[in-house]
């Protein structure tokens, strides 16, 4: 067969195989609509850890702004971040959930989940939705995906899903630290918040954060995707597990590495995040560190790593198996490997 006959019939194949325009967005929202709906549900069973997170993570701040309640009391901040001269001792998580419990309702463990799903469905919706098909981008046709090259694909989709859905992150944790801190409510719902926001601080403090916060996500969700999908290449390769079992242990090893690497960040967004528009104690990621670790030690930096992870393993179960199973029923392939 001559050249021009061969690119002829690449061509043929190809335009067989070419979507129109009309079905290749009505595709694209389907992959959307799969991975939006099993973040949402992973969001809303696991929401309550999330508030157990927050509170923890502010717990013992050196931040003057955050009065906690008494399951973990602030010690005295020395205004240059030195170690304060009686640390307060961290609450567990089971203390911690007493005592949201005993002082706001069990009501008060899942304040802040719609802005949590809607923030799910705009920023999960979009990096599992655009994971394969950038990462088929970047490591083209090539049967080898180094693992770095996918580590830079979930960053890229995750980083600017997270961009996106900032205001909804800065609205949860807002709603989330009304119940974190002493006094009365100042939020009645997401809407009522994310209007009090901007009414105070303008886009800027809807965005508040947003630079420690993509960052955060580029890297961990990043990893913890690519981590997900180098884990079930292996399992389904080395070990007889299929279908569901599968893609429960690739998981639950992304969900072990997404904690360990990725509570020191969250809790610098946190606490960045939780700042109002205008009184910032913190200046900056490198500022909240300083501050940290001078008043609370390095283990300040993992507060709050335990409902974190007892977050990341059911949350990456739940999304995974969900998204899955959706994507298999619907389309008759995984929408991630």
């Amino acid at each position: 067969m001559s050249g021009g006959t061969r690119k002829a019939s690449t061509i043929a194949r190809a335009s067989q195989h070419a979507m129109p325009d009309s079905d290749a967005v009505w595709y694209g929202m389907q992959r959307y609509a799969c991975s939006a709906a099993a973040a949402a549900a992973a969001e809303v069973v696991t929401f309550p850890l999330d508030v157990l997170k927050v509170n923890m993570q502010l717990a013992g701040s050196p931040n003057p702004a955050v009065a906690l309640s008494s399951a973990a009391p602030l010690a005295p901040p020395s205004p240059f971040g030195a170690p304060p001269a009686a640390p307060a001792p961290a609450a567990s998580t089971a203390n911690q959930m007493r005592s949201v419990i005993r002082e706001h309702g069990a009501r008060a463990l899942y304040r802040g989940v719609v802005a949590g799903v809607c923030r799910q469905v705009v920023y999960g919706g979009f990096y599992a939705s655009a994971y394969k098909p950038v990462k088929q981008l970047i490591c083209g046709n090539s049967s080898h995906e180094p693992f770095s090259k996918k580590v830079l694909a979930g960053g890229l989709v995750s980083g600017f899903g997270q961009l996106v859905a900032t205001p909804f992150d800065v609205a949860k944790i807002s709603m989330q630290t009304d119940v974190a801190t002493a006094g009365a409510r100042q939020y009645s719902g997401m809407l009522h918040t994310l209007r009090s926001i901007h009414a105070a601080h303008g886009m800027r403090g809807l965005f508040s954060g947003w630079g420690p916060a993509v960052k955060r996500v580029a890297f961990v969700n990043g990893t913890w995707i690519a981590t997900y999908d180098q884990s079930k290449a292996w399992v389904l390769e080395h070990t007889p597990l299929r279908g569901v079992a599968a893609y429960a242990a690739a998981s639950q090893i992304s969900g072990l590495v997404a904690a360990l690497i990725g509570s020191p960040i969250d809790l610098i967004k946190t606490r960045l995040m939780s700042q109002s528009g205008s009184e910032r104690y913190y200046k900056n990621a490198i500022d909240c560190v300083r501050k940290t670790v001078g008043g609370e030690g390095l283990r300040g930096m993992y507060k709050g790593f335990w409902p974190s992870w007892a977050r990341s393993g059911p949350w990456s179960l739940i999304f995974f198996v969900s998204f899955e199973y959706i994507s298999m029923q619907v389309f008759g392939h995984s929408l991630i490997s």
